[in-house]
């Protein structure tokens, strides 16, 4: 099965809090393949989260949804957590938990570095990936 159609059965399909790394390596491509995901889980919503220097930690992503979107099944896509301080990827082992309660579909877009740096940084967190789908362009 191709990689875009094991990544939207998982997220159609995961009732519980899943967390999917999705690789990337060319932005075009993430943002394409973020398009096509969307439209393929609709009427799923799909909102994206982006790290900043304001907002490092995923978990903030709770606090910008309305109390509605918090009870509903989304699929959120992070962005960003290449540039993400070291404490952001620890703080997701801690909050891993709090994570896996939420009815939403995590998609976590890193570059083949970043999943390495959060692989050693939270190796709890990491060990309840539920897949890792590789859309970068060179492999």
């Amino acid at each position: 099965m191709h990689t875009l159609a094991k990544l939207s059965t998982l997220l159609r399909h995961a009732r519980d809090g899943c967390f999917a790394i999705a690789l990337w390596d060319d932005a075009a491509t993430r943002e394409r393949v973020m398009k096509t995901l969307s439209n393929m889980l609709s009427p799923i919503a799909t909102l994206t989260w982006t790290c900043s220097a304001l907002d490092p930690h995923p978990i903030d992503y709770l606090s910008q949804l309305s109390e509605a979107q918090r009870t509903e099944r989304a699929v959120i896509f992070f962005l960003g957590l290449e540039d993400a301080p070291a404490d952001a990827f620890k703080a997701l082992d801690y909050q891993r938990e709090l994570l896996a309660q939420q009815p939403h579909g995590l998609v976590f877009w890193l570059t083949p570095e970043a999943a390495h740096q959060l692989a050693r940084r939270a190796p709890h967190f990491w060990s309840q990936h539920s897949g890792i789908f590789d859309f970068a362009t060179t492999t």
